[in-house]
């Protein structure tokens, strides 16, 4: 199966604008060049299983293409997991080494300093045990959020993502879509339907801190920034949860000028609008 690169490869322009945050826009032939750069040091580290770990940013996305089309495990780690959560998933997958923005979190598992291998990500090695038994042709570990216990993953392989990314983008039917990824990047929903979804559309993904968009941890505690990031980017799509749906609606009702949306996505079952 053919890693989104390859795909994309085969679809974008070298000079097709794919990521953009803050301050930088960045051009697909960038972007591979980087994917590509990053993958071959991976695979010269002998590195076969990565945790990722940080905020949304072209970075994180960097990573998650890189293992991906180098054949290595890449397991997202959730932002708001706690030190608990966190060994766990990294004992449980048999991690050797995580990306992440904050090495001091993970030194009690590091056998080695960490060493900066991207802006504003570390990588730190891990001390790994056996790796465990997985389903043939796992690529990703996702895990549960683990509000109701300890987080289970779920294994995935390539070809099941790209192939719910290219239902996903003829289901929607936008061409070129202006994408904003709103929730975190580990989440499965926002990784595949917000991110590989649009690119395989020929589109551009939106990015922002967690910080920027207004949230502290897994809350959102100053939603005028969250309005303001709609605001400024004027997506054609994003994905919700049914709080931020209803702050938004909310917000319209008391005179926010929403962004002329073409597809808004919410990770439950249908809700009826106030």
């Amino acid at each position: 199966m053919k890693s989104l690169l390859q795909v994309l490869d085969t679809r974008l322009d070298a000079s097709h604008v794919v990521l953009q945050d803050s301050k930088h826009s960045y051009r697909w032939d960038e972007i591979r060049i980087r994917v590509l750069t990053l993958a071959s040091r991976l695979v010269s580290m002998q590195i076969s299983r990565v945790a990722l770990h940080g905020d949304n940013n072209v970075e994180w996305l960097l990573v998650d293409l890189a293992c991906q089309h180098a054949g290595i495990l890449c397991v997202p780690l959730p932002v708001f997991f706690s030190q608990q959560q966190l060994a766990h998933v990294l004992q449980s997958c048999a991690v050797q080494a995580v990306f992440t923005s904050t090495p001091s979190l993970f030194a009690q598992h590091a056998d080695e300093p960490a060493v900066n291998m991207l802006p504003g990500l570390a990588l730190r090695k891990l001390a790994s045990g056996t790796a465990p038994q997985l389903p043939k042709g796992t690529d990703k570990i996702t895990f549960t959020s683990g509000s109701t216990g300890t987080p289970k993953g779920v294994c995935l392989s390539t070809a099941q993502l790209l192939l719910q990314a290219e239902a996903l983008k003829e289901a929607v039917g936008l061409e070129k879509p202006v994408h904003l990824c709103v929730l975190p990047l580990g989440t499965l929903l926002e990784n595949v339907a917000g991110v590989y979804a649009p690119l395989l559309a020929g589109g551009t993904v939106v990015l922002r801190s967690l910080n920027e968009l207004g949230f502290a941890g897994s809350a959102l505690q100053d939603p005028q920034k969250m309005l303001q990031a709609l605001s400024t980017v004027q997506p054609d799509s994003i994905i919700l949860i049914p709080q931020l749906l209803q702050l938004l609606v909310h917000a319209a009702k008391s005179g926010w000028k929403a962004p002329a949306f073409k597809f808004i996505a919410v990770g439950v079952p249908a809700l009826p609008l106030p």
